[in-house]
């Protein structure tokens, strides 16, 4: 299994959004087929976080800040909201 955090965002009850926090440096992220379907390293950066050892902490403990940043733009057509960009809009 390839490590990673998964993160689901709802509003209203919907599910408006999942990701995924990949760890910076984990060697089998290039196994992830999500990852890698991502294709630019600028969007797999913003997938990726560094995890450091928690100050103070003696039993390993790790820390990390991964920034969700929700929002519709006007050029976004109202069907479209809430849907997979992946996916093509049925008409």
């Amino acid at each position: 299994m390839i490590p990673h955090i998964h993160v689901a965002v709802s509003h209203r009850n919907k599910r408006i959004l999942t990701t995924q926090c990949s760890i910076e440096g984990e060697p089998q992220n290039g196994k992830d087929g999500i990852y890698n379907r991502l294709g630019s390293a600028a969007l797999k950066k913003s997938v990726t976080v560094p995890f450091k050892p928690l100050k103070d902490c003696t039993t390993g403990e790790l820390q990390a800040r991964f920034d969700i940043v929700i929002g519709f733009t006007p050029e976004d057509p109202k069907g479209d909201r809430g849907r997979r960009a992946d996916r093509p809009r049925r008409r």
